[in-house]
Protein backbone atom coordinates (compact mmCIF):
# COMPACT_ATOMS: atom_id res chain seq x y z
CA UNK A 1 0.00 0.00 0.00
CA UNK A 2 1.31 3.35 -0.85
CA UNK A 3 2.41 5.55 1.78
CA UNK A 4 0.03 7.95 0.63
CA UNK A 5 -2.78 5.81 1.92
CA UNK A 6 -0.90 5.88 5.56
CA UNK A 7 -0.53 9.22 5.77
CA UNK A 8 -4.16 9.47 5.42
CA UNK A 9 -2.99 9.91 6.09
CA UNK A 10 -4.38 10.36 6.16
CA UNK A 11 -6.78 13.14 4.20
CA UNK A 12 -9.46 14.16 1.64
CA UNK A 13 -10.99 16.25 -0.63
CA UNK A 14 -11.26 20.25 -0.85
CA UNK A 15 -10.87 21.23 -3.77
CA UNK A 16 -11.29 25.06 -4.66
CA UNK A 17 -14.80 26.23 -4.72
CA UNK A 18 -13.95 27.50 -8.87
CA UNK A 19 -13.18 23.73 -9.66
CA UNK A 20 -16.09 22.05 -11.73
CA UNK A 21 -17.84 19.03 -10.43
CA UNK A 22 -16.18 17.28 -13.61
CA UNK A 23 -12.38 18.56 -12.47
CA UNK A 24 -13.74 17.35 -8.70
CA UNK A 25 -14.98 13.76 -10.30
CA UNK A 26 -12.26 13.50 -12.04
CA UNK A 27 -9.39 14.27 -9.58
CA UNK A 28 -7.26 11.63 -8.15
CA UNK A 29 -7.33 10.25 -4.52
CA UNK A 30 -3.56 11.90 -4.25
CA UNK A 31 -4.78 14.96 -5.67
CA UNK A 32 -7.75 14.91 -3.18
CA UNK A 33 -5.30 14.25 -0.69
CA UNK A 34 -3.29 17.29 -1.67
CA UNK A 35 -6.03 19.66 -1.55
CA UNK A 36 -7.02 18.96 1.69
CA UNK A 37 -3.98 19.09 3.35
CA UNK A 38 -3.62 22.93 1.75
CA UNK A 39 -6.96 24.12 2.87
CA UNK A 40 -5.57 22.79 6.39
CA UNK A 41 -2.60 24.31 6.22
CA UNK A 42 -4.25 27.76 4.94
CA UNK A 43 -6.49 27.66 7.55
CA UNK A 44 -9.33 27.66 5.47
CA UNK A 45 -11.32 24.79 6.24
CA UNK A 46 -12.73 23.93 10.16
CA UNK A 47 -11.17 20.94 11.40
CA UNK A 48 -14.41 19.32 11.70
CA UNK A 49 -14.85 19.43 8.14
CA UNK A 50 -11.53 18.40 7.37
CA UNK A 51 -11.83 15.19 9.15
CA UNK A 52 -15.41 14.86 7.21
CA UNK A 53 -13.85 15.19 3.73
CA UNK A 54 -10.80 12.71 4.96
CA UNK A 55 -13.13 10.09 6.33
CA UNK A 56 -15.19 10.31 2.71
CA UNK A 57 -12.17 9.97 0.67
CA UNK A 58 -11.23 7.11 2.11
CA UNK A 59 -14.43 6.00 2.11
CA UNK A 60 -14.88 6.33 -1.52
CA UNK A 61 -11.36 4.68 -2.59
CA UNK A 62 -11.74 0.90 -2.93
CA UNK A 63 -7.78 0.46 -2.90
CA UNK A 64 -7.84 2.41 1.00
CA UNK A 65 -10.26 -0.92 2.30
CA UNK A 66 -7.39 -2.94 3.33
CA UNK A 67 -6.28 0.22 5.39
CA UNK A 68 -9.24 0.15 7.11
CA UNK A 69 -8.04 -2.99 9.14
CA UNK A 70 -4.32 -1.56 9.47
CA UNK A 71 -5.72 2.25 11.09
CA UNK A 72 -8.13 -0.33 13.26
CA UNK A 73 -5.43 -2.33 14.53
CA UNK A 74 -2.37 0.16 15.00
CA UNK A 75 -4.68 2.73 16.81
CA UNK A 76 -6.53 -0.08 18.73
CA UNK A 77 -10.18 1.15 17.26
CA UNK A 78 -13.24 -0.25 16.12
CA UNK A 79 -12.95 -1.00 12.06
CA UNK A 80 -15.60 1.18 11.51
CA UNK A 81 -14.60 4.37 13.35
CA UNK A 82 -10.86 3.51 11.82
CA UNK A 83 -10.89 6.71 8.83
CA UNK A 84 -12.83 8.79 10.94
CA UNK A 85 -10.14 8.12 14.04
CA UNK A 86 -6.94 8.44 11.85
CA UNK A 87 -7.87 11.23 9.84
CA UNK A 88 -8.84 13.21 13.30
CA UNK A 89 -5.28 12.43 15.13
CA UNK A 90 -3.80 13.89 11.11
CA UNK A 91 -5.72 17.15 11.08
CA UNK A 92 -5.50 17.31 14.66
CA UNK A 93 -1.34 16.94 13.84
CA UNK A 94 -1.41 19.67 10.66
CA UNK A 95 -3.80 22.00 12.86
CA UNK A 96 -0.80 21.75 16.07
CA UNK A 97 1.78 21.83 13.64
CA UNK A 98 3.48 18.45 15.03
CA UNK A 99 3.47 17.38 11.56
CA UNK A 100 4.19 19.80 8.44
CA UNK A 101 2.34 20.16 6.03
CA UNK A 102 5.08 20.17 3.50
CA UNK A 103 5.77 16.21 4.98
CA UNK A 104 2.32 15.28 4.70
CA UNK A 105 3.13 16.66 0.60
CA UNK A 106 6.49 15.20 0.41
CA UNK A 107 4.63 12.15 1.44
CA UNK A 108 2.38 11.81 -1.46
CA UNK A 109 4.29 13.93 -3.96
CA UNK A 110 7.88 12.57 -3.06
CA UNK A 111 10.28 10.44 -5.59
CA UNK A 112 12.97 9.11 -2.47
CA UNK A 113 11.60 5.87 -1.29
CA UNK A 114 14.27 6.53 1.27
CA UNK A 115 12.70 10.00 2.15
CA UNK A 116 9.17 8.56 1.98
CA UNK A 117 9.83 5.76 4.55
CA UNK A 118 11.49 7.89 6.94
CA UNK A 119 8.24 10.27 6.92
CA UNK A 120 5.93 7.57 6.68
CA UNK A 121 7.34 6.13 10.13
CA UNK A 122 7.75 9.54 11.88
CA UNK A 123 3.84 9.86 10.66
CA UNK A 124 3.10 6.72 11.92
CA UNK A 125 4.53 7.72 15.53
CA UNK A 126 3.12 11.03 15.66
CA UNK A 127 -0.23 9.90 14.52
CA UNK A 128 0.20 7.16 17.53
CA UNK A 129 1.02 9.56 20.41
CA UNK A 130 -1.59 12.05 19.14
CA UNK A 131 -4.53 9.69 19.11
CA UNK A 132 -3.15 8.18 22.74
CA UNK A 133 -3.47 11.43 24.34
CA UNK A 134 -6.53 12.34 22.60
CA UNK A 135 -5.79 15.93 22.05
Amino acid sequence: MRSTAVALALWSCSITAAASAEQIAEATFDDKMLALIAAVDSGSIETGDAVTQCVGNFAAESKTEKLRDVIAGFLGVPREAAFETGCGAVIRLLDTGEFSADDLRQLIEGKNARSKAVLSGQLLRALYFKHEAGA
